[in-house]
């Protein structure tokens, strides 16, 4: 297995469908000459044909031909994957922009030329560290990662933190983004609520939170609360952040320093502890929700984070103060709106329909998408 794969595609009209003769000349052959490398097919259908180098480790060609698209005329999809770094056939195009000089090569052989074409950027795989991350609706998204500082599994989920030039350290659960240094206004402050809150003197619950951030933050606040408690599952992610996003978690999560004069850090279970406060009859001004992100279907394989979810507001809402206590919590990507739908019926429905919310939304910069954020509480 090549330690990278560069895979290129790129889209074409035609003027008419081909014959595979026009195929081998105005698609195969221009590829050939430029890699140095001869194709041989090795499959091949009425509209698709799929073409190995001879040498090894060898590229791989497939040509889809598509009679007519939405534009009305025929289409054909290139797609190219040229193997890893050390290969000779990347050695002999070093030089060269791979990609720019196949749509300019295809392009002189083809009527309409490089103007009814489309090449997307080149994606790079069998990485170590793959550069690309998925948005609440599931675009893939590439980002620059400059440096793979940490990366673990932990008995949880995978915990990775990278360096970037756009939003500097960034933590991803399970290849998902979870914060950057750059987010503390569009995400951290949003979930606050601020500047619409004032947290002086309160009791504060946060549920989740490893990356530190809401502990940091309230804790900086001017008029502090009185007790803040965080309870989060993943020691991992805590002592991680601890060390190499102190920016974002300061220093209330490190080992030595969970208990404060006026917090306490918890590494263990959100339901637990829960179940605990409330069988003491425990209350308090607000809780934070800053665990799993809201499901963004309500298929049958999302029940069990639907019913996770349902139990921790739930509960959460069992131990604010009646009336005056607050669960602030996130939601999902603003490119979702059924998740919002189902999240909105849920919170209705719960304590008898009692449960009244607010939401706002705002642009996170390191999730490149705006991002839906709930206040909820009782009305007795």
């Amino acid at each position: 297995m090549p330690n990278m794969v560069s895979t290129i595609l790129i889209d074409f009209r035609l003027p008419a469908v081909p014959s595979e003769a026009d195929i081998m000349e105005q698609i195969v052959r221009p590829i050939e000459s430029l890699m140095a490398g001869k194709f041989e097919r090795m499959a091949a259908t009425k509209c698709s044909y799929i073409f190995e180098t001879v040498n090894d480790p060898s590229a791989l060609l497939m040509v889809r031909i598509y009679e007519k698209g939405n534009v009305g005329c025929p289409m054909a999809t290139v797609t190219l994957e040229t193997p890893g770094k050390d290969s000779d056939l990347v050695k002999n195009m070093e030089d060269m922009d791979l990609e720019d000089t196949l749509k300019s090569t295809i392009g002189k052989k083809i009527s309409g030329g490089a103007a009814g074409m489309y090449g997307y950027p080149t994606i790079r795989r069998c990485l170590e560290t793959p550069p690309y991350l998925r948005s609440s609706d599931d675009r893939l998204l590439e980002y620059n990662f400059s440096e793979v500082l940490f990366s673990r599994q932990s008995d949880f989920q995978h915990v990775l933190i990278v360096d970037t030039p756009d939003f500097g350290r960034l933590l991803c659960l399970d290849y998902m983004t979870n914060l950057a240094e750059s987010d503390t206004e569009a995400y951290t402050h949003a979930v606050m609520n601020l500047p619409h809150e004032d947290f002086g003197g309160k009791e504060v619950l946060i549920l989740g939170g490893g990356d530190g951030a809401l502990m940091k933050e309230l804790m900086e606040l001017e008029n502090k609360p009185k007790f803040v408690t965080m309870v989060d599952i993943d020691d991992v992610v805590m002592d991680a952040c601890t060390e190499l996003m102190p920016s974002v978690a300061g220093h209330y999560m490190a080992r030595d320093k969970r208990d404060g004069e006026n917090y306490k850090v918890i590494a263990g279970d959100a339901i637990k502890f829960l179940k605990e406060k409330l069988s003491e009859g425990k209350k308090f001004d607000y809780v934070f929700g800053d665990l799993t992100d809201t499901p963004v279907a309500t298929t049958a394989r999302d029940n069990d984070i639907w019913n996770f979810l349902r139990s921790i507001i739930s509960m959460g809402m069992d131990c604010l103060k009646p009336v005056t206590g607050r669960y602030l919590t996130h939601c999902n990507g603003k490119n979702v709106p059924e998740a919002h739908v189902a999240y909105e019926a849920m919170i209705s429905s719960l304590a008898g329909g009692k449960c009244k919310f607010t939401r706002s939304e705002c642009f996170v910069p390191s999730f490149l998408e705006t991002w839906m954020y709930y206040q909820i509480w009782r009305t007795e």
